[in-house]
């Protein structure tokens, strides 16, 4: 509701006049409030429009009273509505200059109009409106997490609530799942929290176009993005660019790209991928479930016991007999064979993990040029964590 719509359409604005500000009626009436102290920086709202009798304006001197309109400025209040005849009968030049310079609409209204039907007849159109958004959001989130899960069993009825969602002009679809930890600790920080998270990542999607719908739950935001080829539109780097600059922790995957009735594989892919994802990387990663490989394998609990089998003797028994000079191993390994980083990442000093690396390359005749011998431990500490991830399970 713009102010001009509440002039036009209230009849408790009848015999209202505006008399400054009038090149800003478009502006949106999203609530009103009576004007009672000039601290509006403590608890003025964007869209606010203010009702007074000029009782709160009285006491401010020149110098006060311009710097009460640039704080309307900058906060976004949509207007002041002036009752004249109740405390002054005429409206003092400076209230009018000020108006016009700062863009603040100024409108009168007589002095027997009352607040409270004014309140009344701005509030019940604004919580009408606030009901039907509700209602909308609320049947979106459900058509969302019917695709998800799904438990659309009709074509015809994912037909139609893709197009409720303004997500069907295009034959692809490709989804994405963001896992923020940082939304679960964010209330003992001062960082975003999750509402401020999610609504940065859809303002970059708006930005560069995206058709897509959205789910958010707690930490966690899922993406389905409508697609016009089969191929991906993004590698999605800006993401990561934008996650990283927030300096957040995240864990992203982006499942394949598949038609409109097989979206709910689509969410599965985004899930196995996330398990899996979890069990092979140590922070933050943005990985796709095609990039998995063979251990998507392991999703299907059948293949648990293989995993024994791929795993080379001489690995295992470093494991399980000296377990400290494995995870030497492994974090030498995972830190692109560097000393100084590999000491850090275990809280030891450097000369220790120099003295552990060169008793293994003795003891196991470890050749670190060796491709086919550093592939072979990458490999090992993956399966590791697989196992141990499922055995944790059981």
């Amino acid at each position: 509701m713009t102010l001009n719509q509440l002039l036009k359409q209230n009849q408790s604005f009848y015999g209202a006049s505006v008399i400054a500000g009038e090149d800003c009626l478009d502006r949106e009436v999203k609530s009103v409030m009576v004007l009672e102290a000039a601290d509006i920086e403590n608890w003025g709202k964007p869209g606010q429009l203010l009702l007074t009798s000029f009782y709160a304006l009285q006491i401010l001197d020149a110098e006060n009273s311009r710097k009460f309109f640039i704080n309307m400025q900058k906060i976004g209040i949509c207007g002041i509505v002036l009752k004249l005849g109740r405390l002054i009968s005429d409206i003092p030049p400076y209230i009018m200059d000020y108006c016009n310079y700062y863009h603040i609409p100024l409108i009168t209204v007589p002095k027997t109009t009352q607040y409270e039907t004014m309140i009344l007849s701005i509030m019940e159109p604004l919580m009408r409106q606030m009901l039907r958004k509700q209602s909308t959001m609320q049947r979106y989130n459900d058509l969302v997490g019917d695709l998800l899960s799904g438990r659309m069993a009709e074509r015809e009825s994912i037909d139609q609530a893709l197009h409720f969602l303004q997500i069907d002009s295009r034959p692809y679809y490709q989804m994405l799942l963001i896992q923020l930890p940082a939304f679960q600790s964010s209330i003992l920080t001062d960082g975003p929290d999750a509402g401020e998270i999610c609504f940065l990542i859809r303002r970059e999607l708006d930005l560069q176009k995206f058709s897509y719908a959205y789910q958010q739950i707690h930490d966690r935001l899922v993406l389905l993005f409508n697609l016009p080829s089969g191929t991906s539109e993004s590698d999605f780097l800006w993401l990561k660019e934008l996650l990283d600059d927030m300096e957040l922790p995240y864990q992203v995957t982006i499942s394949n790209i598949d038609d409109r009735y097989h979206i709910e594989q689509l969410y599965h892919q985004t899930q196995d991928a996330h398990i899996l994802a979890n069990m092979l990387y140590t922070g933050n990663y943005l990985v796709t479930y095609d990039s998995l490989g063979f251990y998507k394998l392991f999703l299907d609990r059948n293949n648990l016991d293989r995993i024994d089998s791929l795993l080379t003797l001489q690995n295992k028994h470093l494991r399980k007999t000296h377990p400290e000079l494995w995870k030497t191993l492994d974090a030498f390994i995972s830190c692109g064979q560097n000393y100084s980083k590999t000491a850090e990442l275990l809280f030891l000093h450097p000369k220790t993990v120099k003295y552990r690396i060169s008793k293994l390359r003795s003891v196991l005749d470890l050749d670190f040029e060796d491709p086919e011998q550093v592939f072979r431990i990458m490999l090992d500490s993956r399966l590791f964590r697989l196992q141990n991830h499922f055995h944790s399970e059981e």
